[in-house]
């Protein structure tokens, strides 16, 4: 029995799409904690006397960021050990930096990785068929 899943990822959420000898057995979604925002600061009016800085710095956001973010593409991983054959896709960049934490650390991730796709936002159905579709012609 091969089992072969589909990876759909954006900084919002993943959605695992897992086959069985060609059929789906499962569709899963996690939630990302990353704070998509931008670093929020500038000026508080303090009258005459000027202004002083408020609010986060860029590299402390920056930082929290990259945190948020390897413990995102853990958590993916994570839900991928147990994939003979695994492909992503989604929109962004999301999908290239999970391949890059993925070859920082080579051991925790030990499927057969296929592709890495770019793909627009799809429905659930959609997403079911890309990935039936992908395995079917790979």
């Amino acid at each position: 029995m091969k089992k072969q899943t589909g990876i759909w990822l954006d900084y919002k959420e993943a959605n695992f799409i897992e086959l069985l000898d060609g059929e789906l057995k499962q569709f899963r979604k996690i939630d990302s904690d990353v704070d998509t925002s931008k670093a929020r600061g500038g000026m508080q009016n303090r009258g005459k006397a000027g202004g002083i800085m408020a609010g986060v710095s860029e590299k402390t956001f920056e930082n929290r960021r990259r945190n948020e973010e390897k413990s995102y593409f853990s958590k993916i991983i994570e839900n991928v050990r147990d994939a003979d054959e695994v492909v992503i896709f989604g929109p962004g960049e999301a999908k290239d930096l999970l391949v890059s934490a993925i070859k920082t650390d080579p051991n925790h991730f030990n499927s057969d990785l296929k592709a890495v796709l770019t793909a627009d936002s799809m429905t659930e159905n959609q997403k079911v068929a890309y990935v039936k579709s992908f395995f079917e012609a790979n």
